[in-house]
């Protein structure tokens, strides 16, 4: 029996103009710009956000460890660092992440941990 080897050198790759990218630096940049605290919480969550700019059509939604969406607020972060806060106190002991999204696409990620 005999086999044969082939191998490609170069390929093309051709986007549709329909298709977009993700930035992973982006998100992990907007992650850094948002802190919460603090962490593990007990009954209230404070979500910092550093950015100084103003950012509207925000969706906070916080997940249970089995991906759960369990509560979610629309907000609109004004100028300036602002720090607004969850309640957690009526959440079960356990992992948690908040998801925040911007007009629909995903802005960042965080997680916390109940006590």
């Amino acid at each position: 029996a005999s086999f044969e080897e082939y191998a490609i050198d170069s390929a093309t790759i051709t986007l549709l103009s329909a298709c977009s990218t993700t930035n992973v630096n982006d998100l992990t940049n907007r992650s850094k710009l948002i802190q919460l605290f603090p962490n593990p919480a007990q009954s209230t969550l404070a979500l910092k956000f550093t950015e100084q700019s103003s950012i509207t059509g925000i969706t906070i939604q916080l997940f249970n460890a089995q991906s759960q969406l369990i509560w979610k607020q629309d907000y609109n972060k004004p100028t300036g660092t602002v720090t607004h806060n969850i309640p957690v106190a009526g959440l079960a002991k356990g992992n948690y992440i908040i998801v925040l999204l911007q007009n629909g696409k995903q802005y960042a990620v965080k997680e916390f941990v109940k006590q």
